[in-house]
């Protein structure tokens, strides 16, 4: 059976006839729900393979915006900005809880200059200080030393109240730790260190002898 039906033409009284051939009518409700079956599948098939090919990084545009961030901290732990952190000079070695560089050695008198650099609100240097300074004074015949503190500006090993720590010296903490951390200790402007050496097993007796052998190896020299 022929079907007639009414089409509107876009006025609104208007309306055209058209007579559907018969079983042509019947057809349209499987072919509608066959086309979208083949839509559905299409998008399937393609986001899977976006979302493939992301996960192999081979994709040139999707997450785009991530391909051009960088970042400017490195293993050194440089994070003011350089892309890469400047070495005091050429590894040579660890020893004991040190880095060895090859660097010349710096000495006020005769004797190898010692440099602690901490800060009076910094828990791990305050575990250190007083250890420090008692083996500075103690050494004093063999080095001279510097415990400088950044924020105050002191040099705790004086009588004196410093506020500023002179620029040669500042310089030297800045070469040996580009990062800004604390505690930092440069000895003999050959061996540096940043953090302390045996503070997690609570072992100041360690962190002393580990001073002995460094001072021991720059007097060597």
């Amino acid at each position: 059976m022929s079907k007639t039906q009414k089409t509107k033409t876009g006025n609104e009284d208007s309306y055209v006839e058209v007579t559907m051939p018969d079983g042509l009518s019947s057809l349209f409700t499987p072919i509608s729900i066959i086309m979208s079956a083949i839509i559905i599948a299409s998008c399937i098939i393609w986001g899977s393979s976006k979302i493939s090919t992301a996960l192999n990084g081979d994709d040139s545009t999707l997450g785009a915006e991530d391909t051009n961030t960088d970042t400017t901290q490195d293993t050194t732990g440089d994070t003011n900005g350089n892309t890469e952190a400047q070495l005091p000079g050429d590894y040579v070695r660890d020893f004991e809880t040190f880095t060895e560089y090859d660097t010349d050695i710096c000495k006020e008198d005769g004797k190898p200059v010692v440099y602690l650099f901490s800060t009076t609100w910094c828990p791990h240097c305050e575990w250190v200080a007083a250890t420090f300074d008692k083996w500075a004074k103690d050494n004093k015949s063999d080095i001279t030393a510097y415990h400088w503190q950044l924020d105050t500006g002191d040099n705790t090993l004086t009588s004196d109240v410093e506020t500023e720590v002179p620029a040669e010296h500042q310089a030297v903490y800045e070469k040996f730790n580009p990062g800004g951390s604390i505690p930092t200790f440069v000895f003999g402007c050959r061996y540096g260190r940043v953090g302390n050496g045996y503070e997690t097993e609570d072992d100041l007796d360690k962190e002393k002898k580990s001073f002995d052998a460094v001072v021991e190896e720059l007097t060597k020299s």
